[in-house]
């Protein structure tokens, strides 16, 4: 992504949880999430940028989950019991440590997926965009 970060509309403050994101949205897409062994995590709580958003990013998180889990959505219970590791209740995080070490496998999972399909590094901003929204639209769940 270091390309991107000089391009437009990257330049105008982009900041590495942009790239995070980008990630994270293509590995909630396959449902595949992938460990980073032996290496840092990406994020370890919410930029202030995406405070707004977390609620949501955890929303689709979740949702990720019980597809993945093939876990019925109208069983309360078992909804329940497979999620409550991943929140944390009367805090602003949101998520647990086990919760945000999830979300890191999904980006990391969406950024391997990334650079597989992108090959050489696009020339522009433009060309990235496309080629990342054929990724999406290719990707078989």
């Amino acid at each position: 992504f270091k390309f991107l970060s000089e391009e437009t509309p990257f330049k105008e403050g982009a900041s590495s949880m942009d790239f995070y994101y980008l990630s994270l949205l293509v590995g909630f897409y396959s449902g595949k999430p992938k460990v980073l062994k032996n290496g840092e995590e990406f994020i370890k709580f919410w930029p202030k940028k995406y405070a707004p958003l977390k609620h949501k990013i955890v929303a689709l998180f979740l949702d990720t989950e019980l597809k993945r889990y093939s876990i019925d959505v109208k069983n309360k219970e078992e909804v329940k019991t497979h999620l409550k590791k991943y929140i944390v209740s009367n805090n602003s995080d949101v998520l647990s440590k086990e919760g945000i070490a999830a979300l890191n496998d999904y980006a990391y999972s969406g950024y391997l997926t990334i650079r597989a399909e992108m090959g050489d590094a696009p020339k522009s901003s433009t060309a990235f965009l496309i080629r990342y929204t054929d990724i999406l639209k290719n990707i078989k769940i």
